[in-house]
């Protein structure tokens, strides 16, 4: 729940940080938008590789705040993208996230770990 804050007067002095208000009307969008660039830096530098990259895709900005409420996993390798629908398989798709990008299929996505990916595989087996 969002909720007006005294962040910015409690760590103004403190060096390195940086607080912004939200606009009402725009906590979803901000909240989206710092998740996705936090997790694709992470992806790029911290989370360990297993040859694939792995991404949750939701059916909007408000749902991708919860992994949990995923509608598929994508992911992509040296062999080519692929999708789990919750069906036990990794399936081969000619869909690739630049069709996202480029608002040729309707959705958002988050990229998630490789371990985040196995867990939410289960969730969507159990769907």
């Amino acid at each position: 729940m969002w909720a007006p804050s005294d962040l910015p007067a409690r760590v103004a002095r403190r060096p390195g940080v940086r607080v912004e208000e939200v606009l009402p009307g725009f906590e979803v969008n901000d909240a989206f938008t710092m998740a996705r660039r936090i997790r694709h830096e992470r992806q790029r530098t911290a989370w360990p590789q297993d040859g694939h990259r792995y991404y949750a895709f939701f059916r909007d900005r408000a749902a991708a705040l919860d992994l949990a409420n995923l509608d598929h996993l994508h992911r992509t390798g040296r062999l080519g993208d692929d999708e789990y629908h919750g069906d036990g398989e990794w399936r081969s798709t000619r869909w690739a996230l630049e069709d996202y990008d480029r608002g040729t299929r309707d959705g958002e996505y988050l990229p998630v770990s490789p371990d985040e990916a196995r867990w939410l595989t289960g969730l969507l087996d159990d769907r």
